[in-house]
């Protein structure tokens, strides 16, 4: 569907252009066959969107997080039409209502347009005199060498790089418009941000800065599988549900070396937050949990499935305020389905294996060719019992079964070592050293080091792996965890299109509980698998 479009970005167009090349490769009218579409973060999705109002737009797995973090910080909002009654005129009046689960946060949005046009004052392109001027300013003061950010709407993430980088040139944004050479006009664009919106932006840093960790990782991945994006989903989650915060100081200690990555944090506990703060909070971890699915047997075969999270699959699977034993059913469960499908995986690579000796037995074992010299009439007395199944058929399938579970088992107690993945997938010293860092944590209640399961779905192409060891090692398992992993961890990816500008549009859709919305997503994570298969299909016609 790729394809450089240089005349224009027109929707009418656009959507034109999709429709041609669906009907050039693949002969599908989309107007008619297509009833699932994934709309992206952009803006331009919301007009295209039109062009295919039939279809049912579903949110794009990968950009999920940045939703929920446009969500908490006040720059997209759910909003619905009301016709309200004027008490004056009698006359309905229609009247937009904000519906966002946890309040309307008009500060958030508000506060970033602000920063926003701040750090824009100083574009090189808009006026170099001004970065000359700002440079200047910092390197007399000893102040952070940081140019001002260029925020980028489209990814949301980068507005917590723009609380950042902001909070770090305060001073110096500070020093350059007490210049008497700055006209008051451009003093304007420093001085409208307030200082209780300047605490704001420390604190609202302080809350999401660790959930936009987690969408800068990969699932900004158009890869991106199932069991990465729950792993991450529950990960920001459970810090959203935190009791303590780390946020910069806005009149913190700085020098010429200070950046994002060593700026001192100090703690902050719940009660400490301001009532936007938490209003932030509040929303974030709404979106969070419409997104999460809920702990299911579809959703421990994709843990299970990943070596990266198959030995914690537990943990991740516990549902909170639930009893324990919970847990333990939905865990064996997913064990008993894995063991069913890998069968039929495993008899599928295998059965050419027990074609010689199958046909060998069946030679001996068959019986002689039908006499045709009786006639119809004595067919009666000719027919007896009905004759059973050779018990070497049933024994075959017995032995295939024992062997798949087998390697099944083998499969759920191996260990990976991580070390030699990180790398064989790095091969640069320098950054090897930087990833293997990150990817073991010290267990506190056994005292040993463990895995990280976070950073390793951050840091470990597990497609890679599989391509490069799991699927000579365990070939069933690898292809049965292309079906499993390539689905859409949940169909309750809401929202008929959504963009970071904030349009939401038509009725609130919350569920599109149904397999086609599933099989969407499905198809493009095999699409490859499926051409292959179509073509020996051709082939053998």
């Amino acid at each position: 569907m790729a394809e450089v479009k240089n005349d224009g970005h027109n929707s009418e167009e656009v959507a034109a252009l999709m429709d041609k090349q669906l009907k050039s490769r693949y002969g599908l009218d989309v107007n008619k066959m297509a009833r699932f579409t994934i709309s992206d973060t952009a803006p331009a999705a919301r007009k295209v969107s039109r062009q295919f109002d039939s279809t049912l737009q579903t949110d794009c797995a990968m950009h999920a997080l940045n939703l929920c973090i446009g969500y908490g910080i006040g720059l997209k909002e759910n909003v619905r039409n009301e016709y309200k009654k004027d008490p004056k005129t009698k006359i309905f009046v229609k009247e937009r209502v904000v519906v966002t689960e946890g309040g309307a946060f008009p500060e958030g949005g508000a506060v970033i347009r602000k920063l926003r046009a701040l750090n824009n004052f100083f574009a090189s392109s808009k006026s170099p005199e001004r970065v000359a001027r700002l440079k200047e300013v910092q390197k007399f003061h000893k102040l952070p060498q940081l140019a001002a950010l260029i925020d980028i709407d489209v990814r949301v993430s980068s507005t917590i790089k723009l609380f950042q980088r902001s909070i770090i040139n305060f001073p110096a944004f500070q020093a350059f418009f007490q210049n008497a050479d700055v006209s008051k006009k451009e003093k304007h664009v420093f001085s409208r941000i307030t200082d209780a919106e300047w605490a704001l932006v420390a604190q609202m840093e302080a809350v999401m800065q660790r959930v936009a960790e987690l969408a800068l990782v990969e699932s900004q991945s158009a890869s991106m599988i199932s069991s990465t994006m729950y792993v991450l989903l529950r990960v920001a989650s459970a810090r959203m549900n935190s009791y303590k915060f780390s946020s910069y100081c806005l009149g913190g200690a700085r020098d010429t070396e200070t950046n994002e990555k060593n700026f001192p944090r100090i703690q902050l506990m719940l009660p400490d937050l301001s009532d936007l703060a938490q209003r932030c909070i509040k929303r974030t971890t709404y979106q969070i949990a419409e997104r999460l699915p809920k702990p299911s047997v579809p959703m421990g075969m994709a843990l299970l499935l990943d070596p990266r999270t198959k030995t914690a699959a537990k943990n991740f699977l516990r549902i909170p305020d639930t009893a324990e034993a919970v847990t333990d059913v939905i865990l064996e469960e997913s064990k008993a389905l894995m063991r069913v499908e890998h069968r039929v995986f495993y008899r599928c690579l295998h059965a050419h294996d027990d074609q010689g000796e199958n046909a060998a037995d069946s030679a001996s074992n068959s019986p002689s060719a039908e006499c045709n010299s009786s006639s119809d009439t004595d067919a009666d007395l000719l027919y007896g019992e009905e004759v059973s199944q050779p018990v070497e058929e049933s024994t075959a399938e017995a032995i295939m079964n024992a062997k798949a579970d087998a390697l099944l088992d083998d499969w759920l107690s191996f260990r990976v070592e991580w070390a030699e993945v990180a790398k064989s997938q790095y091969p640069a010293k320098a950054e090897y050293e930087r990833v293997l860092s990150k990817l073991s944590v010290r267990d506190r209640k056994r005292n040993v080091r463990v895995w990280n399961v976070e950073q390793l779905c951050g840091n470990i192409d597990v497609c890679r792996w599989f391509a490069d060891i799991g699927e000579k090692m365990y070939p069933s398992i690898a292809k049965l965890a292309r079906v499993w992993l390539g689905r859409g961890i949940s169909t309750a990816f809401q929202e008929r299109v959504f963009s970071t500008g904030s349009f939401v549009m038509s009725p609130l859709r919350t569920r599109t509980d149904n397999e086609r919305a599933q099989r969407q997503l499905i198809l493009r994570h095999n699409r490859d698998e499926l051409r292959r298969m179509e073509e020996n299909k051709q082939k053998l016609r």
